[in-house]
């Protein structure tokens, strides 16, 4: 693909045909110059001729009226103009065909309280927009000021480089960090040295919504900042999140290979992330370095952990996942590294040995879980690295010579082992308030059989079952 000669853009109709912005405009056949009607429509609105003379149906931009070479199909797309939105700002409909610019940037000296700015096609398949450049160093779309609030892209493909091609290091769609409250909606973004969604931090607002992103070297999303973000039915394949806003909700997403990287990065707190699905290509599944909650995640493929949470303090329910940790085979499905951690519903499966075995790892004080196991038939281990007081209900297939406890005062399936007599020395001496208040049963496993201890529910005394 060469280098396009600088394009002009037509010259558009005057302040009054402009105010009207916001009509739904029409689809063209402008870009082989045939009209489909020359008489002017009975209300005074822009017949398509005169649509095609001037750039405008209604007050609304038709591109492909607009574009100066071109005819539209993929091997001789249409020539976007750089400065599309020099001289308007609004709603831009694209029609369909293919369509290639270097770069439209929407004004960012432009108040988006007249007007929200659109770039609209027809469908994803249908309308599809290109970067000229072979090695692309701008985006495709840039929303940048606040002439980007409350708009954005919908119903189109846009491209960074080629079809087949992720050269450059430019992001497809990018954002500066004066932008909020804008939807990409009905999209795919392909083909990127950077990332496919770079939106900066003042992303709050932001809509994502019935989208398909691939084939890009950097995040698929990558959200620098804000709040509110809703990503809904989201679908990614060769690469993953990476999350820095906050307060925001991700739903009905699925990241198939996330190209050797985390599939899902948390970084910020109050994100809810539901039914999630995580498969194949993935370093860890999901790590979360704030307070975060999840709920029904599949995570597959993973090469270290399932799931890592750093933080604690944030509910994880109904996870499934099969074959983690094929590098390590101490890489648990749920690495509990930080304190208080609190999951519930955590199953396992492996389809061979060569992966790990290892459902729980925690590494500090606190950690509550019920309800967690494999499935039968595999030497499925628990690991207690370090913590005080965490507690395990309802473990199950999990063999107790295959837990590791190198915790203070662990509870596994209300069970938890002291050296000695509780009443007198060991982790549990001091503690029967604990004892009595959790119902545990304490083993001392200084006597051969272990002697079994239960604490009164005042806490005041040991008593030898």
């Amino acid at each position: 693909m060469t280098s396009l000669r600088r394009r002009t853009l037509l010259q558009l109709a005057g302040a009054a045909s402009a105010a009207v912005a916001g009509c739904q405009g029409v689809d063209l056949d402008a870009g082989q110059g045939a009209a489909k009607t020359d008489q002017q429509a009975p209300n005074g609105e822009v017949t398509t001729r005169e649509a095609i003379e001037t750039g405008l149906l209604n007050g609304i931009p038709q591109v492909r009226a607009q574009a100066d070479d071109g005819s539209g199909t993929r091997e001789d797309p249409y020539q976007v103009p750089a400065d599309l939105f020099a001289d308007y700002h609004g709603t831009v409909e694209f029609g369909s065909g293919w369509f290639e610019t270097d770069g439209v940037e929407t004004d960012p000296d432009f108040d988006y309280s007249d007007t929200s700015t659109y770039l609209q096609g027809e469908g994803v398949r249908t309308t599809t927009l290109r970067h000229a450049a072979d090695e692309p160093s701008t985006p495709t779309v840039r929303l940048a000021g606040k002439a980007g609030n409350f708009g954005g892209v919908r119903n189109m493909t846009v491209y960074g480089a080629g079809e087949g091609d992720r050269s450059g290091d430019a992001n497809i769609v990018e954002t500066d960090g004066n932008v909020i409250d804008y939807t990409f909606e009905n999209v795919i973004f392909r083909w990127g040295g950077g990332d496919a969604l770079h939106l900066a931090a003042s992303a709050s607002g932001c809509r994502v919504q019935n989208a398909w992103v691939e084939n890009v070297n950097g995040h698929a999303l990558y959200l620098g900042g804000g709040n509110r973000l809703k990503v809904d039915n989201v679908h990614a394949i060769g690469s993953g999140f990476l999350i820095e806003g906050a307060e925001s909700h991700f739903t009905n997403v699925t990241i198939f290979s996330a190209g050797g990287n985390d599939g899902i990065v948390n970084t910020t707190p109050g994100n809810q992330y539901a039914d999630v699905i995580l498969k194949e290509g993935l370093n860890a599944g999901f790590r979360g370095t704030s307070r975060f909650s999840i709920s029904n995640m599949h995570v597959e493929g993973a090469k270290q952990s399932a799931i890592v949470d750093g933080t604690g303090n944030s509910p994880i329910s109904n996870v499934f996942a099969r074959n983690w940790g094929r590098a390590d085979g101490w890489r648990p499905l749920l690495r509990a590294s930080g304190s208080s951690v609190r999951a519930s519903g955590v199953w396992g499966e492996r389809t061979s040995e060569e992966y790990s075995t290892t459902l729980l790892r925690v590494e500090d004080d606190d950690c509550y879980v019920n309800g967690i196991g494999g499935t039968a038939g595999e030497p499925w281990k628990i690991t207690i690295e370090g913590g005080t007081e965490s507690v395990l209900d309802n473990v199950a297939n999990v063999d107790y010579e295959h837990v590791t406890d190198e915790g203070v005062r662990t509870l596994i399936n209300r069970w938890g082992t002291n050296d000695g007599d509780p009443a007198v020395e060991g982790e549990w001496n001091g503690h029967a308030d604990y004892a009595g208040a959790t119902g545990a049963t304490v083993w001392d496993t200084s006597t051969e059989p272990w002697t079994a201890y239960r604490a009164q529910p005042d806490g005041r005394n040991w008593v030898a079952l």
